[in-house]
């Protein structure tokens, strides 16, 4: 049935006839109704935006094109949308501007569609739609907030249950990172030894040992030789195991597997690799080169048996978080709820009794017994000797891992740098050295090792622990520029300094508090932090400066006698070392950056894209044209850039305006610095390090999975750290300085007759 179109009526009246006869499928009525719209006002934009919509639906491109550039002329003539009557031509217009990359356009309407009809279907689909696009060209973190927006307006529509599965791939590929491509500049560890990522499985083969963690950490010790391996994945590897003089293994988030031919080969391969949607992976057993078996999230089994694919079976409602056996035909297997599974052959899992509730993260067999011991939540341990369990209290911290190296002899690691020693009939608690958590354990023969947070790797020589790696407990929030010795500064006063091609010497800076930011130039010194803390180096010496504010300072900058200082609710300290004042600020919101050329040229950055200039006669606003948090900011002598939430990167070159650009990492970009050749560097929360040049930005090949700050050394090599004492710089870097000859002694010449 044909739709009538009213002679000599209204705007409005034509319009409501266009929704109605979309509404009926009447293309034809739609655009009569469209054209004696246009014809009584040749300039209404949501007449156009209908004409381009019917023109869309009844198939005709070239008409479609000319009404949107018709659109886009009213736009132009007007500077803003009217208000639209109809939902359907809001969204169209809204998913021309998304799908043709106009953000600034798109939000126009996105914000009309979302102020008029905030619970409607189209509004649902355009945020999916964007969300989509987001994820589609890697930019988790719109991904991630758009979903959430949408789920806060509506949660039973479709595009929300849609957007709930975009939003968790988005986290999980966003927490995962970017991998660098091929011929990146890589960068290596200076401290603490061969990581600062923490470690959280750890096995000993026949020949070597290998411990696995975060950001696809894989160390390997042979004999003196500790190596880290490229595992070729960012994603955390949360298990390894093998059979001694066979093939290792390593599994982790997003179900990754990888296998190693042999303890001496070097190259890792994907035997499965991490997606999104996939358990994640905790433990994995060997009986033999050619078989594993990995569990995981959800209840996840993994079994290979000869070489051949994995076979992937579901066995439990729970997560399961650690595996063993006695052979290929007999796993066991623990898990959350005080789960305690038994595996025989291609059978159905057997549930056995373990007289607890707790979570359960280590299982280890008791050789040759078909014995073994369990581990788990709230000092949780069980025994099972293959008929019953017996389950005891024997600590005061979470068990992460177990192993047995005999009948009457166990090993147990967990939380707070806890370590206990089973001798057949009691628990006994022994000194590790270290409080940081401790995640695994490994014994084979006389050798009983365990790894944890930081890097951390403990040997047990005899009745003794001893501190092998790792083990710095503070986090470096700040990093000196050009500095001879460079100098780290840690989260509560720790300070690193190293010499290059020397050792690192630690100090602890004299005044008590919590540190956020350091400037360190020059002759320059200055540390800042929570509750308006400002310390300032004098000589040999230290002292607190009154900064007059209360809040907490999260960035530094100083110029010769002076400096300038950000923290919360807009809080700005400025002025000599002696004489400090708190500015009136233009804002009220968290600044988290400061940067200058001089003491009369001076930038800030914070929170929803605030940008404030000091030219000397007081703090003026600029546009960033970004609403994300900007954490850093850098200024060179003709350019400034700033870094932020989501891996936005915006600059403003000379006196022009600031343009936004997104960087190929999704998290947030924390630091930021001008290298020598004109380029900048940045640093992601996760770790990542990006080189920003004019016209692209490069990843480069970083092993961390933290960094905080970055700084240089004394021939201007960066320096980037972060968790736990962790500090990396570019390979090149890394060479000791050339020793010189010494000159030879000349001979004396004989004297001629």
């Amino acid at each position: 049935m044909s739709t009538t179109v009213e002679v000599g009526a209204s705007a409005e009246a034509l319009l409501a006839q266009v929704g109605e006869a979309l509404a009926k499928g009447d293309k034809a009525a739609a655009a009569v109704a469209v054209d004696k719209l246009l014809a009584q006002d040749g300039e209404h934009l949501e007449g156009w935006v209908a004409r381009a919509l019917v023109a869309e639906l009844r198939g005709n491109k070239a008409r479609a094109q000319q009404s949107w550039q018709r659109v886009e002329r009213v736009l132009v003539y007007r500077g803003k949308t009217s208000v639209f009557a109809l939902e359907r031509t809001l969204f169209a217009a809204a998913r021309h501007y998304i799908e043709a990359d106009n953000r600034e356009r798109a939000d126009l309407f996105l914000e009309e569609l979302l102020r008029r009809f905030p619970l409607g279907d189209s509004s649902a689909r355009s945020q999916l739609l964007i969300a989509e696009r987001a994820f589609a060209r890697r930019q988790y973190s719109v991904t991630i907030e758009t979903c959430k927006q949408l789920e806060r307006v509506t949660t039973r529509h479709a595009a929300s249950t849609r957007c709930r599965g975009l939003r968790f791939a988005a986290e999980r590929l966003r927490n995962a990172g970017v991998m660098a491509g091929a011929g990146a500049r890589r960068w290596r560890w200076l401290s603490p030894g061969v990581t600062a990522n923490t470690l959280r499985g750890v096995w000993i083969g026949k020949r070597a040992l290998f411990a696995v963690g975060e950001a696809g950490t894989i160390v390997r010790r042979a004999g003196r030789k500790t190596e880290l391996m490229k595992s070729g994945t960012r994603w955390a590897l949360n298990g390894v195991g093998g059979s001694p003089g066979g093939a290792v293994y390593a599994v982790g988030a997003g179900g990754v597997v990888l296998a190693l031919d042999s303890e001496k080969a070097d190259t890792w391969r994907v035997l499965r690799a991490p997606k999104p949607h996939q358990a994640d992976l905790y433990g994995v057993y060997s009986a033999r080169s050619g078989h594993a078996a990995c569990v995981g999230a959800s209840g996840t089994l993994l079994e290979m048996s000869g070489g051949s694919k994995l076979a992937k079976r579901t066995i439990a409602k729970v997560n399961l978080r650690g595996v063993t056996g006695f052979g290929p035909s007999d796993l066991w297997i623990v898990g959350d709820e005080g789960t305690l599974l038994r595996v025989e052959g291609a059978g159905a899992a057997k549930r056995l009794r373990s007289d607890t509730y707790e979570d359960l993260w280590g299982i280890a067999p008791v050789a040759n017994k078909g014995h073994v011991h369990a581990v788990g939540s709230k000092r949780t341990w069980v025994y099972h000797d293959g008929k019953r369990a017996k389950e005891d209290i024997v600590s005061l911290v979470h068990l992460r891992g177990v192993t047995a190296t005999g009948v009457k002899q166990a090993f147990a690691v967990g939380t707070g740098g806890a370590a206990l020693r089973w001798d057949g009939r009691k628990w006994r608690q022994e000194r590790t050295g270290t409080a940081l958590d401790l995640l695994g354990v490994a014994g084979r023969g006389g050798r009983v090792l365990a790894v944890g947070a930081g890097g951390t790797l403990l040997r047990r020589a005899g009745s003794t622990w001893r501190v092998e790696a790792g083990g710095v407990r503070e986090h470096i929030v700040g990093v000196s520029s050009g500095l001879s010795p460079a100098l780290v500064l840690g989260a509560r006063g720790l300070m690193m300094t190293r010499r290059k091609g020397g050792r690192w010497t630690r100090a602890t800076l004299p005044v008590l508090g919590t540190y956020g930011a350091l400037y360190a130039q020059g002759k320059r010194f200055v540390a800042v932090g929570a509750a308006g803390l400002v310390v300032v180096r004098e000589g040999a010496s230290y002292r607190r400066v009154k900064s007059g504010t209360v809040e907490n300072l999260h960035g530094v900058w100083g110029y010769p006698g002076g400096l300038v200082a950000v923290g919360n609710r807009g809080a700005i300290v400025r002025g000599a070392d002696g004489a400090l004042q708190v500015d009136r600020s233009p804002t009220g919101l968290r600044l988290r950056g400061v940067h200058g050329r001089s003491a009369r040229d001076i930038v800030i950055v914070g929170n929803r894209g605030v940008v404030l200039r000091w030219r000397g006669a007081g703090w003026s606003t600029e546009q960033s044209h970004t609403l994300r948090d900007l954490h850093a900011v850098y200024m060179a002598k003709d350019e400034i850039i700033a870094v932020g939430a989501g891996g936005v990167v915006a600059r403003r070159r000379g006196r022009a305006n600031w343009t936004v650009e997104q960087s190929p990492i999704a998290r947030d970009l924390i630091a930021v610095r001008a290298q020598r050749d004109g380029t900048f560097l940045a640093l992601s929360r996760g770790g990542e390090v990006l080189r920003i040049e004019r016209d692209q930005m490069v990843l480069e090949d970083s092993p961390a999975a933290c960094l905080r700050a970055l700084g240089s050394d004394a021939q201007g090599d960066p320096l980037a750290a972060g968790c736990y004492g962790g500090v990396i710089a570019p390979a090149k870097a890394l060479a000791k300085p050339a020793k010189r000859a010494k000159p030879r002694a000349k001979k004396p010449r004989r004297a001629r007759r």
